[in-house]
């Protein structure tokens, strides 16, 4: 038996689309996958989140 997933037209428009999010420090915009989920809706990008763990200032 082929268990393959079969795609139909029944696709939501908005998975092709990009999902643009702030972050909460820097006030930058990055793009974000869909399947991303964010903590309590607050995103933090990669570089703060880097700057945390290390103890560093987010630079303004």
């Amino acid at each position: 038996m082929n268990r393959k997933t079969v795609f139909t037209g029944n696709r939501d428009p908005m998975d092709d689309k990009p999902r643009y999010e702030t972050c909460e420090q820097c006030g930058q915009r990055w793009n974000v996958s869909r399947q991303a989920r964010l903590y309590a809706g607050v995103y933090i990008c990669p570089e703060c989140a880097t700057r945390n763990r290390r103890g560093r200032p987010v630079k303004a």
